[in-house]
C-alpha cells in the first residue's frame, strides 16, 4: 500500500504538533495498523450513544442519524458531544476511528 503523504498549508488552524498526530494517526489507520497498541474500549457508553457512534461512522449526518433514531437535532448533537467527552476524543474523524477500532462498522463494502 503506499504511504500517504501530505502537508499542511502554511494557514492552516491547527499547531503543528496536533497536526502532526492528526496526520500520523490518519496514515496509520490508513496502512492497517492501530496507532494504539490495543483499541479503545467504549466501556461506559451507552446504548443510544452507541447507535449514534455507529449511524455517525457509517457516514451519516447528524441531520441524518435524528431522522434515522427519530429524535431532534439538538439531541444527536448532546450524544454527539458526550461521546467526545466519555472516549476523549478531540473530533467527529477521531470517534469514527474509534467505532471502526471496537468494530462497530467494518471500511470494506
Amino acid at each position: 500500500m503506499p504511504s500517504a503523504s501530505w502537508s499542511a498549508p502554511s494557514d492552516c488552524s491547527l499547531p503543528p504538533t496536533r497536526r502532526l498526530t492528526n496526520v500520523k494517526m490518519i496514515e496509520a489507520f490508513a496502512s492497517g495498523s492501530a496507532p494504539d497498541p490495543a483499541p479503545r474500549e467504549l466501556a461506559g457508553v451507552m446504548e443510544r450513544e452507541r447507535e449514534v457512534l455507529t449511524l455517525m461512522a457509517g457516514g451519516l449526518t447528524n441531520t441524518e442519524v435524528a431522522a434515522e433514531l427519530v429524535i431532534r437535532v439538538a439531541t444527536v448533537k448532546v450524544y454527539v458531544g458526550r461521546l467526545l467527552s466519555k472516549l476523549d476524543a478531540r473530533d467527529r474523524v477521531q470517534l469514527v476511528i474509534l467505532a471502526c477500532e471496537a468494530g462497530l462498522v467494518s471500511l470494506s463494502k
